[in-house]
């Protein structure tokens, strides 16, 4: 029954993930990651990072070139493939979290761990819906770090240890920058702390570990540095980044009170599953507790330490924590696989509010063809109807029966959940969805101006700030062209096969598109189009020239 029951999940979850995956534009910060990729096409020139036409200093290239190369292979600039990536990158954490759990503990964990992970709430439900951002990369870049460093270190092969994490380190660096170098240093440190390994940090292992570092990490911006004479500003950008979320930058009240709420972050992040945390209140009998297996003790303290300062801040954000949700998923599956016989009465109130949220989910089906909003926005309404009934029905009837697979059903059903959201939501919300489409709005200005549009309005100088804390060691002045939602110039881009360059100073005949609040007063415009793309906010495009 269980095989059966994971086949389902295996099957219906890359469906739910990947159906109508492509049907929303790009949002949030979506299309800044596919608009850089897409510019490095069009210039053909893949080492230094540009945005606008200006050199991009906010975040490494290696996931652009990761977009760059699925446009190609699609053969497209779609929302579907500057998605994929990070959907492969999904998918491909949850596979090796399996390989690496199976490989030291036990299928039935390595099992549970890689179902855990693929089907967090904010994961299954937001992270793969903008799968087009950087994070869903980045922790699987993350997890090929840690999972190298534990897999080698537990046997007690340290060359490769250090070797292939520092590889994973190097590479983490050309994806997201500094946060990289905290995971290897911290886990490094904790992992030899606690098997009390010291002389491992100061082995000749460990130093060709660092030199594979630099030698990857190093050849890149070297080059960069040939090219643009610019590297001291990229790095003081890139650490000045990593400093400003950390607890260093933000005022001890704020982290304290952020720190004090993180369980319920944590609980919405990875819920339902966070819910077994509350099995460790009543320990088995048969004295297995909580660190009989030491290794899971080291991954436990690791995940610790590295989560704490991310949880000192004045805001917690679950793609900041992405790369750590593996190892929370593999200490979640160890506490429910320990601790579930000594909390049988807990378990079956769990799965009666699940069972609740099962027939919740199969009333909301059947009413909702009788919503106008939704009879209007889905074809096929009806026989979609009877399949998602079946579904959750057969889901719910299964559960009810045979408790033994309780939480295997558990899992089917959030993919399920899921698979719902595919079906219903998104394409009402697509078709009703006050927010405007770029898309549109980039080909009606190209029309209007016949030509060649550029960004304009007054450079954003942003300030770099390279300091430890309250030590400032030196500020980076950075000429940035203005803020824009960048919607509009990647799907300018898309229709156009053309950079929306940036100009600082406007010509007469020439067309620009300005944003809110950046309107200049020196100069007389005439406004060709104004564009508001979600209603009730104050955020404004124009179409504009110079008036002679």
């Amino acid at each position: 029954m269980k095989q059966r029951i994971v086949f389902c999940i295996l099957f219906l979850l890359p469906v739910a993930v990947f159906y109508n995956a492509g049907l929303l534009e790009l949002r949030l910060e979506e299309p800044r990651r596919a608009l850089v990729a897409l510019e490095m096409m069009l210039r053909k020139s893949y080492i230094v990072p540009e945005i606008n036409g200006q050199l991009y200093f906010t975040k490494p290239p290696l996931f652009n070139w990761m977009i760059a190369m699925s446009f190609w292979i699609a053969g497209n600039t779609s929302e579907w493939a500057a998605r994929l990536p990070g959907l492969l990158s999904y998918f491909a954490t949850g596979m090796l979290l399996y390989w690496f759990t199976k490989k030291h503990f036990s299928r039935e964990k390595a099992l549970l761990s890689a179902l855990f992970f693929l089907t967090a709430s904010d994961l299954l439900f937001f992270g793969t819906i903008i799968s087009a951002e950087i994070d869903l990369f980045f922790a699987l870049i993350i997890t090929l770090q840690l999972t190298g460093m534990f897999h080698f270190f537990f046997r007690k092969q340290w060359l490769p240890m250090f070797v292939v994490s520092y590889i994973f380190t190097a590479l983490g660096l050309l994806t997201k920058g500094v946060p990289a170098l905290l995971y290897q240093a911290v886990s490094l440190l904790v992992v030899c702390i606690y098997y009390r390994q010291y002389k491992l940090l100061f082995s000749w292992q460990h130093v060709i570990g660092v030199a594979c570092f630099v030698l990857l990490a190093g050849s890149y911006f070297y080059t960069y540095q040939q090219a643009t004479g610019q590297l001291y500003t990229y790095a003081a950008k890139l650490f000045s980044d990593a400093a400003e979320k950390s607890v260093l930058e933000n005022s001890f009240l704020k982290s304290m009170l952020n720190f004090l709420v993180s369980p319920v972050y944590l609980l919405r992040f990875f819920a339902p599953w966070f819910l077994y945390v509350l099995f460790l209140f009543k320990s088995p009998s048969n004295g297995t507790g909580y660190l009989h297996d030491r290794r899971i003790g080291c991954i436990t303290l690791c995940v610790i330490i590295n989560l704490i300062p991310m949880l000192f801040t004045a805001e917690t954000k679950a793609n900041y924590i992405y790369p750590l949700f593996p190892f929370i998923a593999l200490i979640l599956a160890h506490i429910y696989i320990a601790y579930k016989n000594a909390n049988g009465r807990l378990e079956k109130v769990f799965n009666w509010m699940f069972f609740g949220l099962m027939v919740l989910a199969i009333t909301a089906v059947l009413i909702a063809p009788f919503f106008s909003i939704i009879r209007f926005s889905i074809s096929w309404l009806w026989l979609k109807t009877i399949v998602m009934v079946c579904l959750f029905g057969s889901i719910a009837w299964y559960f009810y029966k045979t408790p033994a697979v309780g939480i295997y059903l558990i899992i089917l059903f959030m993919a399920a959940v899921r698979f719902g959201i595919s079906v219903y939501y998104l394409p009402v919300y697509k078709l009703n969805s006050k927010q405007q489409q770029f898309s549109n709005f980039t080909k009606t200005i190209t029309r209007q101006a016949g030509g060649e549009i550029f960004l304009g309005g007054k450079p954003d100088l942003q300030k770099a700030y390279v300091a430890i804390g309250p030590v400032r060691f030196d500020t980076v002045v950075i000429t940035m062209p203005p803020f824009i939602p960048f919607q509009a110039p990647f799907y300018y881009t898309v229709n156009n096969n053309r950079i929306m360059k940036y100009d600082p100073v406007m010509k007469s005949g020439q067309f620009y598109l300005l944003f809110t609040d950046v309107m200049p007063d020196t100069i007389t415009l005439k406004v060709i189009n104004r564009f508001q793309p979600a209603v009730r906010k104050k955020e404004v495009f124009y179409l504009v020239t110079p008036k002679l």
